[in-house]
């Protein structure tokens, strides 16, 4: 029986990785998610919230490192269609977390297709529920929306 994680909490493990590579220099996001593994590693219950209770498996590692490489090498062409569609908010003003569920989920809407759009729009609107403020669900749907594929629509 396989011990893999759910694909949500891959994908959050990849905004966590996203968010926290924000504040370090791009080019050592490769580094910063071994950091990030072998932080896991070490605190398997991190601080008491769930989202470490399995260990990683290199399936696991796998997928996560590909949505975060994936959002990573394609965040000019995001942030440029959040900006286009985002009335008062461009990309400057959002905060990381929101910027960084953004990314994530249109990248999964736009260069994944293994990814349904809905799926995409409704996994980064959880996401943005459990790490934005109040506000921030709305906005992730709204953006995200804008953005959506015509023949997805």
């Amino acid at each position: 029986m396989s011990n893999r994680m759910s694909r949500s909490l891959l994908r959050e493990h990849a905004f966590r990785i996203l968010f926290e590579a924000a504040f370090y220099d791009p080019n050592s996001l490769s580094g910063q998610a071994d950091l990030y593994f072998q932080h896991a590693a070490d605190d398997p219950e991190d601080e008491g919230m769930t989202l470490r209770q399995t260990a990683f498996t290199e399936a696991d590692k796998e997928c996560i490192r590909e949505k975060v490489i994936n959002a990573a090498v394609h965040i000019p062409q995001i942030d440029e269609k959040i900006n286009a569609v985002s009335k008062g908010w461009p990309t400057d003003r959002l905060g990381t977390a929101e910027l960084t569920i953004l990314r994530l989920g249109i990248s999964e809407m736009l260069y994944d297709p293994d990814i349904p759009v809905g799926v995409a729009i409704d996994e980064a609107v959880e996401l943005a529920k459990k790490y934005g403020q109040s506000s921030s669900p709305a906005l992730v749907n709204g953006i995200m929306s804008k953005l959506k594929p015509a023949q997805e629509s």
